[in-house]
This record gives C-alpha cells, sequence and structure tokens, in this order.
C-alpha cells in the first residue's frame, strides 16, 4: 500500500550520519551462534548532508496543524489540534525514550553514549550510565528497554556500538548489555548478548540497526540492521545475525519456541530496521524499515516472516515474502529516515487510540497511521500530526505524546491545555 508522494520532502540524509555531523555542531552454515550470560537509513551525498544539517540547525519547531489525510486508502481520522511543549532541551542527539512505573522517563544521548534520567522537566545531572560507543554515523548507544518486571527487579537494558579501546571511530561489535537502577544510577553491568554483527567503520551505510523493547509475551526483541555487508545479502542468510529482526529471553538465552529452531532469528530480510513496538491489542511486534533509495516500510513482523531485502523492496505480492503494511513508494522524496515507532494507547488524544505514531528523520514529522481491522495489516489512513520529531516518540503515562529533535525532547498536548507539568 503506497502513499502519494509529496513535494515537502527535503532529499534525505542518513539518519544518524547528520546525527554525528549535528552532534560535532552543538560541541559534542548452521543457526548463528550467540553467547548468553547467566549472571537505524538512507543514504546521500555530502552536499545533500550539509544542506540537511543547515535545516536542521536552523529550523525552528512549529505548532502542529490540524491533520490531514494523504492516502488514497479508503479510511478517516478525527482532525487533532496540539501544540507542544518543550520538557528538556540542551540535549545531544536525545533517542529510545521509555517511561519507567514510577513516571521516570530515561532516554540515550546517541554519539555520548550517555543513559539519562528526567522526572517532569529536571534532567538528573548525573547520568544514569555511559557506555564506551563507537563514534561513527549510524553508531552509538542506540537502543534503550526497560523490564516488563521493572518495578520489582529494577533491570535496564542497552542496545550499543562498542568502540575500539585505541580507536574510537571502529566499531568492535554491537552487543546488548543490563544494569540495575540503584538510586538513579545504572549497576551491576551484565553482558546479555555479545559479538552481534558490526560495522566497523560505520559511515553513511552502517546499517547497524538498534531498536530494542519487550514484547508482552515477555521477550526481548531487537533489530539489527545488515551491517552494510555483501550488499545487503546477508540479510538472507539465516546462518547470520545480520538484517534480522532477534527475540531473546532476559538473559539472552534463545526461547524454544523461536521459529528457527535453537536460534535467535525471529524474522529477516531487513536492511536498516529503527522502529519496534507492539499492537497494544494483539501483542504483534511491528518494525519500521529504511529504504535504499526509496521503499521506506512499517511491518507487522511476522514469525518465520521473510521481508524480502535485498532481493525486493515495496509492495510486491511475491508469495515468498511479506509485504509491508505501508510502503512509501518510488522516487527520492519517499526516503524519509524512518526513526521511532509506537502505538498511541492514552487517553489525551482519543482520537489518536490504537493509531501508529512515527518520526522521519529528514523532514522533522511526527506521523500518524490507523491501520485496517480486523488483522490490521494494512494502513488505511495516514496524516501529519507535528513538526520536530527527529529521533523518537513515545507515549506518557500522561496520555502526553513525548518526541526527540536533535537537541529537545518536547511533549505533545491538546491545544489550550495548560503549559508546564
Amino acid at each position: 500500500m503506497r502513499r502519494p508522494e509529496r513535494s515537502s520532502f527535503r532529499c534525505p540524509a542518513c539518519v544518524l550520519a547528520l546525527g554525528l555531523v549535528v552532534a560535532v555542531a552543538i560541541g559534542c552454515a548452521g543457526p548463528p551462534s550467540v553467547t548468553p550470560t547467566s549472571a537505524p537509513s538512507t543514504s546521500a551525498s555530502a552536499g545533500k548532508t550539509a544542506e540537511a544539517r543547515k535545516a536542521a540547525e536552523t529550523k525552528r519547531p512549529a505548532e502542529p496543524t490540524e491533520g490531514r489525510v494523504a492516502t488514497r486508502l479508503p479510511g478517516t481520522q478525527q482532525p487533532v489540534r496540539a501544540t507542544t511543549e518543550t520538557v528538556i532541551e540542551g540535549l545531544k542527539l536525545p533517542a529510545a525514550m521509555t517511561f519507567a512505573p514510577d513516571g521516570r522517563l530515561f532516554f540515550v544521548e546517541v554519539n555520548a553514549g550517555r543513559i539519562r534520567v528526567a522526572q517532569g522537566q529536571r534532567l538528573q545531572d548525573e547520568p544514569f550510565a555511559t557506555l564506551p560507543v563507537q563514534q561513527a554515523a549510524e553508531s552509538g548507544l542506540l537502543g534503550l528497554a526497560l523490564d516488563p518486571d521493572f518495578a520489582q527487579n529494577r533491570w535496564v537494558y542497552a542496545y550499543y556500538s562498542e568502540a575500539d579501546s585505541e580507536s574510537p571511530k571502529r566499531g568492535v561489535r554491537n552487543r546488548v548489555v543490563r544494569f540495575t537502577d540503584r538510586d538513579g544510577i545504572g549497576a551491576e553491568l551484565t553482558p546479555i548478548l555479545g559479538d552481534l554483527p558490526v560495522n566497523p567503520k560505520g559511515g553513511v551505510l552502517a546499517h547497524q540497526g538498534g531498536a530494542l523493547g519487550f514484547g508482552p509475551d515477555g521477550k526481548l526483541y531487537l533489530s539489527i540492521g545488515d551491517t552494510g555487508k555483501s550488499k545487503g545479502r546477508v540479510a538472507q542468510d539465516p546462518s547470520s545475525l545480520s538484517g534480522k529482526i532477534l527475540r531473546v529471553n532476559r538473559d539472552g538465552s534463545t526461547p524454544g519456541d523461536n521459529p528457527f529452531p535453537n536460534s535467535p532469528i525471529f524474522a529477516l530480510g531487513f536492511r536498516n530496521p529503527w522502529g519496534l513496538t507492539f499492537h497494544p491489542r494483539t501483542g504483534a511486534p511491528f518494525a519500521t524499515e529504511n529504504g535504499n533509495v526509496s521503499h521506506d516500510e512499517i511491518n507487522l513482523v511476522r514469525p518465520g516472516g521473510n521481508y524480502g531485502w535485498p532481493l525486493v523492496e515495496g509492495v510486491k505480492h511475491d508469495a515468498k515474502f511479506v509485504d509491508p503494511v505501508w510502503d512509501s513508494g518510488e522516487g527520492r522524496r519517499s526516503r524519509h529516515g524512518m526513526v521511532g515507532l509506537t502505538f498511541y494507547s492514552g487517553t489525551m488524544f482519543p482520537e489518536l487510540q490504537d493509531e501508529l505514531l512515527f518520526c522521519t528523520f529528514n523532514d522533522g514529522i511526527l506521523h500518524r497511521a490507523q491501520l485496517a481491522l480486523p488483522e490490521y495489516d494494512q494502513v488505511q489512513a495516514m496524516s501529519d500530526l507535528a513538526n520536530d520529531c527527529r529521533l523518537g516518540v513515545t507515549v506518557g503515562p500522561d496520555g502526553a505524546i513525548y518526541v526527540a529533535s536533535i537537541t529537545q525532547i518536547r511533549r505533545l498536548v491538546p491545544a489550550g491545555a495548560a503549559q508546564g507539568r
């Protein structure tokens, strides 16, 4: 299902290639083997990257306007009138926002390698943890998730590209680790998954992936891009973890009911998936996919499903592959740089209930997508909701929508609502 092209989309820059430039500007076989322990893109020329960087630095946040439907599919979306307010500013590439049961907001600063914690509009001075991250495009501290039993065990999981101790621009591996929250500070670092595929040089085709999240089944899901290897062919190789979505137990071990025996692989055939979330009614995982020169996608991730990269992109109606529920279509204007994905399940915006929300880095738009009943396997309506959504989106316990720009976290509330918290 393809969305009509829009003239408003800029020529894209690689999602974190641009982010790294801005960060500097603002100062800053058989189944693969994974050893547990028990104790997201699109490419662009340098000129276009500079152009996008300038736009990102100078564009002022715009107030959201009433949503407008931009789809050829049947379906309607109730208009939303909302306004934004700044929650935290002065950040360096904030992403992977998630709320704890006690209302604290956990998030990462990608290239700084910091996990941060905020309560309301107050940012905790000391980072929760700092990790030695690869200083390269599409690399860094990429994913964050809280354990489903966080209120009891205080466990915080992080996905990052580990840097070579002698050469920070070189990546040694991607890995998942776990911390225990001790009064706002990460303690007891525990490796969960080590030696995950990495692009050691980074760059605009690094494709590290990095989304991390717990499903309602209590399993940990994570996305790994094709890491720029062998023109993406590794994404089709079941003996490689590149270009896959993985599903593991909390300790990193492989669940016995995974679709590929003795393998952490849940689905394959991905180029660079950056967003990951779960349907609030069905529990099914959804993931975004950044295409090569077009065909950004939203995918309903089915166990054992093959999503086609690099053999096919977009909707192909080929029985060997799973079609996306939404495809941005052909052409340069369809390269959005999809970052962040969540379902709205709050009470502040009842007109958004069960709709998908996602950001597009290249133009900074927060989008809303309505899925069709009964299978939730196609987008029947889509529209723009707000500006200045660059690196992620989540829903707070208050029902507000929180979005991450290059240097700020902002809060979307109904127009006329009282400012501040």
